[in-house]
């Protein structure tokens, strides 16, 4: 007898989107430390950007294009716009991937949650662990990916006058 195609449980569909989910957070953190890299227009600045957390990444990135002459006000507006939405992604990551899994029992239905602990809180927190969450999140930060990659093309394109070229005619 052949074998019927079982459903998958709950609990590996909402382990294989936590996967998926930190696979793109993981693209999204490299291709902001490309920016940054960029941004910095040193030879020497992946010793100190390549490996940035993704708060510390954004962080530099608008530390650089508020210091960098090239990128004009509107180009800015828009780089600080997504790094706010790549913050607010990441800290939605941070829930799922800083902490303990288990399963809340106090209701009626079982349900999935993250315990840890925040710096300078003395009881844990308790997050909500949801698939349709994470398929959410996953969206988004494919999204804002996306939308990165269009302005670092762009500042590409445009070609921007580095520190030298401003100096040499």
């Amino acid at each position: 007898m052949p074998d019927v195609p079982r459903p998958i449980p709950e609990e590996s569909l909402l382990y294989f989107h936590l996967g998926r989910m930190v696979r793109c957070a993981a693209d999204l953190e490299l291709r902001l430390q490309l920016v940054a890299n960029q941004l910095s227009e040193s030879p020497y600045s992946h010793i100190w950007m390549n490996g940035l957390s993704a708060s510390a990444a954004t962080k530099t990135i608008k530390d650089l294009a508020k210091a960098n002459a090239s990128i004009d006000e509107t180009s800015r507006g828009k780089l600080e716009g997504l790094l706010k939405q790549c913050d607010s992604l990441f800290q939605r990551r941070h829930a799922y991937v800083h902490g303990a899994w288990s399963v809340d029992v106090s209701g009626p239905n079982p349900a999935p949650q993250v315990m840890r602990f925040t710096r300078g809180q003395q009881t844990p927190r308790f997050d909500d662990v949801s698939t349709e969450d994470l398929v959410d999140l996953t969206q988004q930060l494919i999204t804002v990916t996306d939308e990165v990659m269009q302005w670092f093309v762009q500042r590409l394109n445009a070609g921007p006058k580095t520190a030298r070229s401003i100096i040499e005619p």
